[in-house]
Order: structure tokens, then sequence, then C-alpha cells
């Protein structure tokens, strides 16, 4: 934009018209290290006064704010810091890139975008806290089960190891505690299913063994009552 012809100086406080309407305004000043600055510190239209602007300067000059110089550097400091973040959404990206891809990437994928990408995507490792694992667990009890959170906070274990392994991030200060999961299911065995498994142990070679198997299964005995025990007393009672 052209610059109008006036211009208003006020000790060290200039201003220049732009137009009618708006003027903007400049400081020069030295900081606390001696060094020297013209800065723009505002603009009319946005409440800049020649009183505001010198304020401006003479906090500047007491080291009480920043140059614009420091500013802009700041800024770019916090940009590159985002940058190098490695956020658990960065992780997760990278982790996918990987080959070869699990056959249970889908899943995992809407595991993620669901129940993880929200509350964590955004955060690095060492900023996830105990209290928010509780709160994610405690939140997908309300409508998942037991088996179904416990490969969701799998899959969030698995994309901070892979961070740790690479040395990308720091591993977490805590363990995170698990559901327990009941998988265990009870079959009975029909009339012909069990005929056939006692015509099977019959006909194997190894009399030791098939003897076992047919204790194990007239007792009902768990495969740790026998396999631990170096011996056993029975008494047979008969009717």
């Amino acid at each position: 934009m052209k610059l109008l012809a006036s211009a208003q100086s006020t000790n060290h406080v200039l201003s220049l018209s732009h137009s009618k309407e708006e003027k903007i305004f400049y400081i020069q000043y030295y900081d606390p290290s001696g060094a020297r600055h013209l800065e723009t510190v505002g603009s009319s239209i946005k409440g800049m006064t020649a009183p505001r602007a010198n304020n401006i300067r003479s906090r500047k000059i007491e080291g009480k704010e920043p140059t614009n110089k420091a500013k802009r550097k700041a800024i770019q400091e916090k940009k590159q810091e985002k940058k190098n973040r490695w956020t658990i959404d960065r992780l997760w990206k990278s982790l996918q890139k990987i080959p070869p891809i699990p056959k249970r990437q889908k899943v995992d994928i809407g595991f993620y975008n669901k129940h993880l990408e929200k509350r964590f995507g955004s955060m690095i490792p060492e900023e996830i806290k105990p209290a928010e694992i509780d709160k994610l667990r405690r939140a997908l009890e309300k409508s998942l089960k037991p088996a179904t959170i416990v490969q969701i906070l799998g899959l969030f274990k698995k994309i901070i190891n892979f961070g740790t392994s690479r040395n990308y991030c720091r591993q977490l200060n805590f363990k995170i505690k698990m559901p327990e999961v009941d998988n265990l299911k009870t079959e009975h065995l029909t009339k012909k299913q069990l005929e056939r498994l006692l015509i099977s142990i019959d006909k194997d070679s190894n009399k030791i063994v098939a003897k076992m198997m047919k204790f194990v299964l007239f007792t009902g005995l768990r495969r740790g009552n026998y396999s631990n025990s170096n011996g056993m007393i029975l008494t047979l009672k008969g009717d």
C-alpha cells in the first residue's frame, strides 16, 4: 500500500499515514543488551495510539517485553517443536507404514479412530497419565466386552512400544492394567462323539497315554491336576 506524505514523530515513536483513516506506529529503542531496534507496534484501526506505542517501547527498553525478532524466533521454535513431537497419532501413522500389514488392520484402524485418536492423538506418551487410561477403560466398559477392551488397550500399548523401540519416545512410566477375560467355554460331547473318542483312544499305539486319557475322561480331572502330580491314590467304590 502506498504511504501518504504525512508523518508524525513523538520522540522515538513514529506514525505513518497509510490513509486518512489509518496510521501505522513504529518505535525505535535500544534493548538491555544495547542492540538497536526499529519495529512496527500496531495500527490505529486496531486501537494503537502514540501513548500506547510509547509504553510498549519503554517495556522493551527495560526487557519486560521481548523484541519483535525474539517473538518471531519463539514462534518458529514452537512450530519446530510441534513438528518434532512424536504424538500418538504420528506414531500410529508410522506404524501403519511398516510391512507386513497385519491381517487385522481394518479392525485396528476402527479401534484407533473410534476410541484412541480423539483422546490421545495429539499427546506424546510422556504426557499420558494413569487417570486418563482409567477414564478410557471406564468409557469402554459401558458398551464393550472385556475381550474387546483388551484388544483396544493392546493396540495402544503396541503403538507406544513401536515408538520406544525406535527411540521416538519414552515408555509409559506406569503399567496399563488389562481387564480379566474369561474365554473358557464348556462343551459337552454327544453320545456319538463320545463313542468315536473312545474308539480313537483304544486305537492309540501308546497304551499308557490311552489309559491316562480314559482316566481323565471318566474322572473329569483338569490337565493341571494330573500332569503336575507325581502319584495318585484312588479308592473305587461300587454301588
